[in-house]
């Protein structure tokens, strides 16, 4: 198997597994608070309900941020391939167990399914590390971006998916999800042959995260994306809050807005970006799309118009686009072969932990004020552009890719 037909067959992958994920995702608000749902009849109060659904969100990446750097290092001592197909195994039980938990209406199996979804994310990291080994320095953002762009086009999809097959059980979407897993297991078990020629060296889990968090060359970008991303998530998915209670919008319109940024970090990922990604280097590209998109989320803030969003939100998508291939590529190139799954695991447990903590932060600032959470959001993109701007600012100053 060459190395571009293993990327397209994990461009189908990825896709599938992100649809499988966006087909069960926005089934947990529903079976939360709907008076009809089982799992609700066993929930007696509002604050029951809204802990139920927080810890239904917050589970899995809390999961995933414990166990996907011994995840990343199993890939790379044990097998690749090995570790990618168990990961498939236990995301097809969790959907299983989550029909199962929604027929009798149990939260305790819900949370255990939702544990097990955690769990079973750590093929992410994997997956990651299979596209940084076969891709050239110069092509992994790239290819990178075309990963998050068929994850994308498969979170667009699913949910529109679930709605529809919602309409005859409530288990269903979950019971697809599993039959669609079953035939990813089977795609990669039949397709996918692995090259073991860089073999990782023998080491403890401990001195794998020391590898990765004291190289000094990625400590300040690091801390830089965490800020980053903390920003981001408190902005992009508190702004419905904003829509609804500022500018009126319905459910249906909110959903047409997000779904509008989906398309437009499609086609920035597959597309838009690709041209910039071949000319400029990574550090350069990350720290002006960070400084752009803090301009873009606080003009939200100054410039209250309707209007406005069909502009800005595309240009977001395309800065967002840019910034995330380009930062994994420019770490995925700073270690060995042989460390590709050491390194994914690891960064993909912080940016986890991020995404348990950012939406505590972004409710805290909710509730503190409107637009609070914009302004947060903003300022925290902003400082990690200047983070970037004064630690790296040898490198900036060579923005283009030597030819």
């Amino acid at each position: 198997m060459t190395n571009r037909s293993t990327f397209y067959t994990f461009l189908l992958f990825f896709f599938i597994s992100s649809l499988s994920l966006g087909i069960s995702y926005p089934t947990f608000a529903y079976v939360t608070y709907d008076p009809n749902s089982l799992i609700s009849i066993n929930l007696h109060s509002s604050i029951a309900k809204g802990l139920t659904l927080g810890f239904l969100l917050a589970l899995a990446p809390a999961v995933s941020f414990l166990t996907c750097p011994a995840i990343g290092r199993l890939a790379d001592e044990k097998g690749k391939k090995k570790i990618l197909l168990a990961c498939v195994v236990v995301l097809c039980v969790s959907q299983l167990l989550t029909a199962l938990s929604l027929y009798i209406g149990s939260p305790t199996i819900l949370f255990v399914a939702r544990a097990f979804n955690g769990l079973g994310s750590g093929g992410s990291v994997v997956i990651s590390s299979i596209i940084a080994n076969i891709s050239e320095p110069k092509e992994k953002a790239k290819n990178f971006a075309f990963l998050s762009a068929a994850s994308s086009l498969g979170l667009i999809i699913g949910p529109v998916s679930a709605g529809g097959l919602s309409q005859k059980t409530i288990t269903l979407p979950f019971l697809v999800a599993a039959l669609i897993l079953l035939f990813n297991l089977l795609l990669i078990a039949s397709l996918y042959k692995e090259d073991r020629s860089s073999k990782s060296e023998t080491q403890s889990l401990r001195q794998d995260i020391q590898l990765v968090l004291g190289c000094k060359k990625i400590q300040w970008l690091l801390v830089a994306m965490l800020l980053f991303m903390a920003g981001w998530i408190i902005y992009w998915q508190f702004m419905s809050v904003n829509w609804i209670t500022e500018y009126a919008f319905t459910l249906s319109q909110v959903g047409i807005f997000y779904t509008y940024g989906a398309i437009w970090a499609i086609l920035s990922s597959a597309i838009l970006i690709h041209p910039l990604l071949a000319k400029f280097q990574s550090l350069p590209l990350i720290t002006a799309s960070c400084f752009a998109l803090s301009l873009l989320t606080i003009v939200v803030v100054i410039w209250k118009s309707y209007p406005l969003f069909w502009v800005i939100i595309p240009l977001q998508q395309f800065c967002f686009a840019l910034l995330g291939p380009s930062a994994i590529a420019f770490f995925s190139n700073t270690f060995q072969k042989s460390q590709q799954g050491t390194v994914m695991g690891v960064l993909q447990s912080i940016f986890s932990l991020v995404l348990v903590i950012a939406p505590l932060l972004g409710g805290i600032s909710l509730a503190a004020g409107n637009d609070l959470h914009i302004t947060l959001g903003a300022g925290l993109t902003f400082f990690s552009s200047l983070l970037l701007a004064f630690r790296y600012r040898e490198a900036l100053r060579h923005p283009l890719i030597p030819k």
